[in-house]
This record gives C-alpha cells, structure tokens and sequence, in this order.
C-alpha cells in the first residue's frame, strides 16, 4: 500500500535508520540501508509498507523471513541467524541484497504491505519493571489493573514471570515463576548516579492484566513466531535466544491479548475498573505509528477517564530525543502530572534512571 510522501522522505528514513538506529548495533543494516538510501527500486518495494509503519525496517524484517523460512540465496552468508559464520558486511552484501530483492520481489512485497512491526523486544521489561515499581510505591498496596497497549504477543504482559540482573547484585527473581525449564533472566547495565526503585516490585499487586492490540499475534501460528524472529536484526543472537524463551513461556501462560483499538477502548477500560483498584496503561515502542494528533486525543482521553479516580500511563516511547525515555503520566480527576523517570536503550541494554527523588 502506498501514499503519497514528500521525495526525499524515504531516503531520510533509510539515512537514519542507518546512521541513528542500527549505527553500532547491527553493522549489516547499517551497511545496507545507507545504500539502499539512494537506490529508487528498494526505495519503492520499502514504499509498500502500511501507513505509519517503518519503511526500512520492514523490508529488512521481510528480507529476514524469506532466509529464516527457507528461501536460498547467498545473501544468507551475512546473517548471523541463518549461517554459523556470517561474513563481514562489505559492497558484496548490498549487491546480493539487491539480487535477492529482484528475484522475490512478489514475495516480499506482500509481507510489507500485510505486515507490521510488532517487535515484542522483552529485555524492555527491565525498563518496564522499574515504573511499576514507581507505581507500587505510590499506591501503598492498592490494587491495579494492567492494559497493555498495542500488546502485539503479549510478552511483556508476562514481565512478571521474567528474572532480572540490574548488575552489582541487584537481582529480581520472577515473581511469578514459570518453571525451572522457563528460566529467563533478563539483564541491563545501570548508568549514573540514581538507582531506580527495585525493592518495590513486590509490593505491585495486580488484580488483572489484558493486552489490547489491532493485530495480535498468535504464536501457536508457526508464521507469527517466525515474524517476530524476522523483526530481529540479526546479529542480535541475544535477542533472537531471549524471544525464543518468551514465546515458549507465552505458549504456556498465554497473555490475555484481544483485538482492540487504543481510541475507542481505553475510555471503556478505565471507567470499567472498580474503584478500589487503580487503572495502569502501558506501552513501548508503539505510539509512533499513531499521528500526533491520535496521541494526543488518547492522552485527553485517559484525562476525562480520571474524573473521581487516578490513572498511570507508563509509556517508552521514541520522539526526538537523544534516547528512548520511560515517563509516566499521573492523570488524577482531570489533572495531569508527568514524570521523565529515566532514558534508555532501544533494546533493554542499558537504563539511566532520571527522576531525582521518585
């Protein structure tokens, strides 16, 4: 699906995704989208993509799933993922990235233009668990009731079934434990001088928990599985082990995902909460693809939501700034407090806690 778009908008976006977003993380990408930037004919196979989705992302991950579903090629020898001993990005990657994108072209054009990047990226429940903490910690034992927002699998609904090493011994063991078989321990590195409120993560006691998402996936769906491997990059084999293990404890404990619109169902949600419990809404990495003014209706909307009772929208987004930040947004009878409570990595890698005295 295409739509009218300014003439140097894609090439920016591939620029930047080369330069800002994969530049010391995934070398191949890099590579790649910094000549597929000036190459009109991936440019329009990008263009296929749904509108508010990320053109370069999306005919990587499509590239990526053709390899890990079995399609041969010899660009395959530069992904980590597919080959024990990939080859070192260079002029020949892009060559067979452009020899593979003409010989799949039908292929790949469908993925873009069906599919969405829902990239269920766990390791940022380590940014997560420190806001529900700051949550817990205001609440003084009142129950909440989590909403995920934009749930895709719903893996990070699971974050509590999850381990977690903030280093220097600063472990949190699951609090809902999934099995010695099921083990994942996420990790993160800690920057600068303010330690996030850890201890509390036990005292967040959570009634009930749904995901709500336009598209959810089904991981019993062996192509959905597959999907959000594809979305990794994929020297990320880290990553790539982690999604792994979470899928298989989401097949176990099945997150309560449905289909729902974030306009139209929040205000549902919220006023459907009892009183004696307190509504958090969570999302990361999802309110990009919504256009501003969306957002900006949905934050007046859980505003009205919070007449008579208090509201938390614990949100990890990425406009504009340096790094990813984690903030909350108090919402109490109609008025409105917001907190920057830390920066962080795209991916979970590291998180520099912010709010000073929180």
């Amino acid at each position: 699906m295409t739509e009218t778009r300014p003439p140097t908008y894609l090439t920016e976006k591939f620029l930047k995704f080369a330069r800002t977003e994969t530049h010391g993380s995934s070398p191949l990408y890099a590579l790649l989208a910094e000549r597929a930037a000036a190459d009109p004919e991936l440019g329009d196979l990008a263009a296929e993509a749904l509108p508010g989705q990320h053109e370069p992302l999306m005919l990587f991950a499509a590239v990526h799933y053709l390899l890990l579903t079995g399609f041969e090629h010899p660009l395959a020898e530069y992904y980590a993922t597919c080959t024990p001993a990939p080859r070192r990005p260079d002029d020949e990657a892009y060559r067979r990235l452009g020899s593979f994108c003409q010989l799949f072209r039908d292929e790949l054009a469908v993925i873009i233009a069906t599919r969405r990047a829902q990239t269920n990226e766990v390791n940022r429940s380590t940014s997560l668990l420190p806001a529900f903490c700051f949550v817990a910690e205001h609440l003084a034992g009142r129950m909440v009731e989590l909403t995920e927002v934009g749930s895709s699998a719903g893996l990070n609904l699971n974050w509590d079934r999850y381990s977690y090493d903030y280093g220097e011994g600063r472990t949190i063991p699951a609090l809902r434990n999934p099995g010695p078989d099921l083990e994942l321990v996420l990790a993160t590195e800690l920057r600068g001088p303010l330690l996030p409120p850890l201890d509390a993560a036990a005292r967040l006691r959570i009634a009930d928990r749904r995901g709500i998402d336009l598209h959810p996936i089904d991981l019993t769906r062996s192509e959905n599985a597959i999907w959000l491997q594809a979305l990794v990059w994929p020297e990320h084999l880290d990553r790539m082990r982690r999604l792994e293990k979470a899928a298989r404890i989401a097949r176990r404990f099945p997150p309560a995902v449905r289909i729902g619109d974030a306009e139209t169902d929040l205000l549902q949600i919220v006023r459907s909460t009892s009183n004696d419990r307190a509504p958090v809404i969570f999302h990361s990495f999802v309110l990009y693809q919504m256009p501003e003014d969306r957002r900006d209706r949905l934050a007046e909307q859980l505003r009205e939501a919070s007449a008579g009772r208090i509201v938390y929208r614990v949100s990890l987004e990425w406009f504009g700034t340096e790094t990813p930040l984690l903030d909350i947004d108090i919402f109490s009878d109609g008025g409105h407090e917001h907190v920057v409570l830390a920066a962080t990595d795209p991916h979970g890698r590291w998180l520099e806690w912010l709010a000073v005295g929180q």
